[in-house]
């Protein structure tokens, strides 16, 4: 997705994005993000999830049960940790998908749902997607799992996926299924960034061919010319069709309508009203090719594309980012404007000046309310409403959530100290929230955040906080790494840099940011938690690392001296 420059991934110049190294012990790669947590791949090939289980999305064969099963003791001590439930609603930290590890410990899973196993051997992972609710995952050898929301059927599996199913019961597809009806030479694999019934997973070929399972309706996701009479869902893959010859590269999913790009350098789009063609409330239920905007140079071509809920992106090949769809650019916070042909994005001439540079994009990330541009030194612009806090400012939240930019700004900038202030005028000092406002046994204690909900880098239960958590701290007010892979979603956001980190922010809680994996779990602080699954259902505005609590690994060793 990157437009060549003379900035690579260890660049130091005056104007790069610093680095920090890995500070998780944990390499990420690549991540993908679902609404209330995410999915990441590591250079060894492991799977990690975090967040709410409610859909089976953690993939670990727990069901969630919408909170009920019974929960650990609130005490804080890794032996709860070891201990064995028949149940998880959250992960508040980096949980292991250990089916692609160890599948034999899925034998009761399998017996539940009547299988035979599908998966018997180890096998790594190379490529992630997700989508609202859901998980799709590649192996090495070629074969494409899936597991979650199955609603549309976007894991795969016919019917809704669970026996005597209702709106207050779980998934039964709480670990990977394998999708059959894929050819073999898969290569990479998506969810979509679309409502729950809207649910769709994409699978590309080797040689371009694109192929997709579940949601289709009336509005002919599917892109093979169906409604919903013909098939409303489809649980087994079909080949998006395309002209004889067409190769695509990549496919963004939406939740009205889904892009695809092709390795000419043009954009596809099919769904409904938000084509990007100069139509709306057209039903457009094959793939058709964008004519060349209004105002790009004749022979350009697109190298990038993204695509969030129904606003869509696409970079060119003379460094030029347009925008398209059901778009939040104001003039009022949530006020939704319909943008029929895609319009040039533009950069506020005073934030060029005040950064000294003049940006050029290398990647685009799409969200529904914000969007993103990556630059040449790996920071990071955005423009949009900032409604559901997408500019990850740090600073006063109700000044944060007030932002209505139809011109990029260099944001986020820093990374956050928690969620300290509830307007940029109060003074910036931890005694600006609720500092010691409990007592137990004579002893105060409490959180610095505007309310409860909020942890911060001040908290006492952090005090003399070593490894990941002290590495997270001494983060606060640090300028935003390089980075590497950015995603922008409905309410949460995410960045990973060169180094394996994830850094992210959420209107949301529900453990859409991991804040650990117990070990500083405080029943006193933490009212949604547990010593085993780590603290869960808190929010923060601001950017943060996201948390392993494991030790800090040692720092990378400096690169050789150039040849002479």
């Amino acid at each position: 997705m990157a437009l060549m420059t003379n900035s690579q991934p260890g660049d130091v110049g005056p104007f790069d994005a610093p680095q920090y190294g890995n500070l998780t012990g944990i390499n990420v790669t690549k991540v993908a993000l679902e609404y209330l947590g995410g999915v990441a791949l590591d250079s060894g090939g492991n799977v990690y999830t975090w967040g709410w289980n409610g859909q089976g999305q953690l993939g670990i064969g727990m069901p969630d049960i919408f909170g009920s099963c019974p929960q650990p003791a609130n005490v804080n001590t890794a032996l709860i940790r070891a201990e064995l439930f028949n149940c998880r609603a959250y992960a508040g930290g980096y949980q292991l998908v250990d089916f692609f590890t160890h599948p034999e410990k899925y034998a009761v899973q399998y017996a539940r749902l009547k299988m035979a196993p599908e998966l018997t051997q180890p096998t790594k992972i190379v490529d992630i997607g997700a989508g609202y609710h859901h998980v799709v995952a590649l192996d090495e050898q070629g074969r494409v799992w899936a597991w979650g929301y199955n609603v549309a059927q976007q894991i795969g599996k016919t019917g809704i996926g669970t026996a005597g199913w209702s709106s207050n019961s779980s998934a039964s597809f709480n670990f990977p299924q394998l999708v059959q009806g894929l050819p073999s030479n898969i290569a990479k694999v998506w969810g979509n960034n679309g409502y729950l019934d809207r649910g769709q997973s994409f699978a590309l070929t080797s040689d371009g061919q694109l192929w997709s399972w579940g949601a289709n309706g009336a509005i002919g996701k599917h892109g093979v010319g169906t409604t919903t009479a013909t098939a409303a869902y489809q649980a087994t893959p079909h080949q998006v069709v395309f002209p004889a010859g067409t190769v695509i590269v990549d496919v963004q999913g939406g939740d009205y309508h889904n892009i695809a790009l092709d390795s000419n350098g043009n954009v596809w789009s099919w769904g409904y009203s938000y084509i990007g063609d100069g139509t709306t409330a057209k039903y457009q239920r094959t793939p058709v090719m964008l004519p060349p905007p209004p105002g790009m140079a004749a022979g350009t071509k697109i190298t990038a594309i993204s695509n969030s809920y129904d606003n869509s992106l696409m970079l060119d090949s003379n460094g030029e980012v347009w925008q398209w769809g059901y778009l939040f650019i104001g003039p009022c916070s949530g006020c939704g404007t319909v943008v029929k042909t895609p319009q040039k994005v533009q950069f506020e001439p005073a934030e060029i000046a005040r950064v000294g540079y003049t940006p050029i994009p290398t990647q685009i990330a799409a969200g529904e309310s914000v969007s993103y541009i990556v630059d040449q030194y790996g920071r990071s612009w955005a423009w949009g409403d900032g409604r559901y806090f997408g500019f990850g400012r740090e600073g006063g939240y109700i000044d944060n959530s007030s932002i209505i930019t139809t011109k990029a700004y260099q944001y986020p900038q820093v990374v956050g100290d928690g969620d300290t202030q509830i307007y940029d005028s109060r003074l910036k000092t931890p005694a600006d929230g609720l500092l010691q406002k409990n007592q137990l046994n004579g002893v105060r204690y409490g959180t610095y955040g505007f309310n409860s909900l909020h942890p911060t880098i001040y908290d006492d239960k952090y005090i003399g906080a070593t490894g990941a958590v002290a590495a997270w701290k001494n983060l606060a007010f640090k300028p935003i790494p390089k980075i590497r892979q950015m995603i922008g979603s409905r309410s949460a956001y995410i960045i990973l840099d060169y180094h394996g980190n994830i850094f992210k922010w959420a209107l949301d809680g529900s453990g859409t940011i991991a804040w650990g994996n117990g070990d500083y779990f405080d029943s006193r602080y933490d009212f949604t938690g547990n010593g085993r699954d780590g603290t869960f259902d808190k929010y923060c505005y601001e950017v943060v690392l996201m948390r392993s609590d494991g030790p800090v690994p040692p720092p990378p060793p400096p690169p050789p001296p150039p040849k002479q």
